[in-house]
């Protein structure tokens, strides 16, 4: 699968990668997302206003992180012939695939793996966390600080599974959400284990519930929001058909 988008001056930036729904991280629109936010810093919010190609099926969770983190995206009918003609139109075409791997700065407040705690107690820690990093960066620039929110899972018998928290200052896709569940795979956690409950200090965004619908064994993941989220990706629908949401503001 390959997405490209074509910027100023015949620039054409393409990425490759796979189309499973199963590893959403190694798509192709991942992956160029991805690239564009490490390879061009701030003018990525140029670029990624321009609208994204590709030549395979969109899915739910490419549809909805372009929708977060660029501008729109379509579909290729003649694939082939397009992507040539983009090509051959191009003054300079540059290659920026990089898959989406685990993010180390997100882990800085996780608690220790495998401790035992309240869903009571855990509310309390996601609002301390919340507030430490509400601390760290205040004083700030609003585009060197990112969002202050904060995730935790515990499996069903109150074990912490992961803490992360948002680091998305230098690249929209890091959501708090999106690193848990990248830190959980570089663990071997390919799935979110049944009967697991995910605790967040907002409600996850379109993208992120892109992210966790297909992670979830059996769709028995239970999930208590802090705050509602009152901005634009917020109002969706993606994790109302098949868990149970509890927004708690």
């Amino acid at each position: 699968m390959r997405a490209w988008l074509v910027a100023e001056g015949g620039l054409l930036i393409t990425a490759t990668g796979t189309a499973s729904f199963q590893h959403p991280w190694t798509s192709a629109v991942t992956r160029l997302i991805a690239g564009v936010n490490a390879t061009f810093g701030e003018e990525r919010y140029r670029y990624l206003r321009r609208r994204i190609f590709c030549d395979g099926e969109i899915s739910t969770w490419d549809r909805n992180l372009v929708k977060v983190c660029a501008k729109r995206i379509t579909q290729c009918e003649n694939s082939t012939e397009d992507y040539a003609a983009q090509v051959t139109s191009a003054t300079r075409v540059v290659d920026v695939g990089m898959d989406l791997l685990a993010d180390k700065d997100s882990e800085r407040c996780i608690p220790s793996l495998g401790t035992r705690i309240t869903h009571r107690d855990a509310m309390i820690l996601i609002a301390e966390i919340t507030s430490s990093e509400q601390d760290k960066f205040s004083g700030a620039k609003l585009h060197q600080a990112p969002r202050r929110v904060a995730c935790l899972l515990l499996d069903r018998e109150g074990e912490i599974l992961g803490a992360n928290v948002n680091t998305n200052a230098g690249s929209q896709l890091r959501h708090a959400e999106v690193n848990l569940l990248l830190s959980l795979a570089e663990r071997g956690m390919s799935s979110i284990p049944t009967g697991a409950t995910l605790f967040t200090s907002l409600k996850p965004c379109r993208m992120c519930a892109a992210a966790i619908v297909p992670h979830v064994q059996s769709s028995s993941l239970r999930i208590i929001a802090l705050n509602d989220d009152p901005g634009p990706h917020g109002r969706h629908q993606i994790l109302a058909s098949s868990l149970q949401v509890v927004s708690l503001s």
